[in-house]
């Protein structure tokens, strides 16, 4: 049995999982996977087993820049942030200038999408502490119905943020996938989890990125079951629009570049890792030859 641990109820980490549910992916390729809550404090638990594996391969990179050595990096499903910025019905955001000055809801000032919204301002000459007002609102439900009350401007959100325009179109919202190149979604595993199991889980993990582009009502359902508010066409549209085009079975870093890697390194404090050691950890492990 493989502890799969996922660190937020959300699509762009439990999407992979219910399409390998929903298409038999698992039982198909033999292997038996329980989904583990690892929320907040019950990270630290869950991820203590000697043979965890997780989905949260963003949240992994960030402990391995603090030190942690104790993952391996099997697979990476997107480098692509699943998250808009979306402002209210008042306040439509389309640039990082429409954030200026607004009322800003953020999972947590130390939390991977907030790091990724500081990258996104700092690329433009800005800085969360004085040129936004962040609010700290733990569960996305809650920013979602704060935007909607109108007592923040704009909010951090996944897909069920969106309302498809009249035309049929995604609505105004600034998506930080644009602006972010960071490991986020796939498979990282501890030394203790069968290397074989590993590969098989990455190869799975894989196939259900490539099915997904080949059946989208499969992935429409999928999301929907993560998320019901989201309606039917805004996950056809995030899924042809985003997830087709951004979430890919390769191997990365493919091109050397280690992205904003050494971004988030900085804004944690610490050092960068030599590039060389970087691209050994980040390397698709599950698929290499290497292993035997």
């Amino acid at each position: 049995m493989i502890r799969l641990i996922y660190r937020s109820i959300s699509i762009h980490e439990l999407l992979l999982h219910e399409v390998c549910e929903q298409a038999g992916l698992y039982v198909a390729a033999g292997l038996e996977v329980e989904h583990a809550d690892g929320t907040g404090p019950k990270w630290k638990v869950a991820s203590a087993d000697p043979a965890a594996a997780t989905v949260a391969v963003g949240g992994v990179v960030a402990e391995w820049l603090r030190g942690d050595e104790g993952w391996r990096v099997d697979f990476v499903a997107t480098v692509r942030p699943l998250m808009w910025l979306v402002g209210s019905s008042a306040v439509p955001v389309t640039s990082v200038a429409d954030l200026l000055g607004r009322r800003v809801a953020i999972p947590g000032l130390r939390d991977m999408p907030t790091m990724f919204l500081r990258l996104l301002l700092q690329r433009h000459g800005h800085d969360i502490a004085t040129d936004i007002e962040p609010v700290e609102v733990a569960h996305r439900p809650d920013r979602l119905r704060l935007l909607q009350e109108g007592e923040v401007d704009v909010s951090l959100l996944g897909p069920e943020g969106l309302s498809p325009t009249a035309s049929g179109a995604l609505p105004p919202a600034l998506y930080v996938g644009d602006h972010v190149e960071f490991p986020t979604v796939g498979l990282a595993s501890r030394p203790g989890l069968d290397r074989g199991e590993a590969a098989t889980l990455a190869a799975v993990f894989a196939s259900a990125v490539a099915l997904m582009r080949d059946d989208v009502a499969l992935g429409v359902a999928a999301m929907q079951a993560v998320e019901p508010q989201v309606s039917p066409a805004v996950a056809e549209l995030v899924l042809r629009g985003v997830v087709s085009e951004q979430w890919q079975p390769a191997t990365w870093p493919a091109s050397g570049s280690l992205g904003d890697v050494p971004a988030v390194a900085a804004f944690l404090g610490v050092a960068m890792p030599p590039p060389d050691a970087a691209r050994r950890f980040l390397h698709n492990w599950a698929a290499d030859d290497a292993l035997d």
